[in-house]
């Protein structure tokens, strides 16, 4: 990537997350940055806000990774399937 191209991309990204910020405070929501995270489904590379990258996130009890694999995700379903949590949880009788 050149630096010129480099530049572009860092400045893009930062008026997006300029427009992220006016947005929330539009709404009258505060960001957290001590638990912001960035997720990045693409290969590694750049750090623009310098919020910790990580490999997977959990969004409302999904969990996200950057490979775009979900194969936890349906380990824990099934674990919970399997433990009867859920039947337990939503009053469903399995025969």
């Amino acid at each position: 990537m050149t630096s010129t191209l480099l530049f572009q991309v860092i400045l893009g990204l930062n008026e997006e997350f300029m427009n992220i910020e006016n947005w929330a405070r539009a709404n009258k929501l505060i960001i957290n940055f001590s638990k912001t995270k960035e997720i990045v489904f693409r290969q590694p590379g750049l750090n623009i806000n310098n919020f910790e990258q990580v490999d997977v996130v959990n969004l409302l009890g999904i969990l996200l990774f950057n490979s775009f694999c979900f194969d936890a995700q349906v380990d824990i379903v099934l674990k919970c399937v399997v433990s009867g949590s859920i039947c337990r949880k939503f009053s469903v009788n399995w025969v």
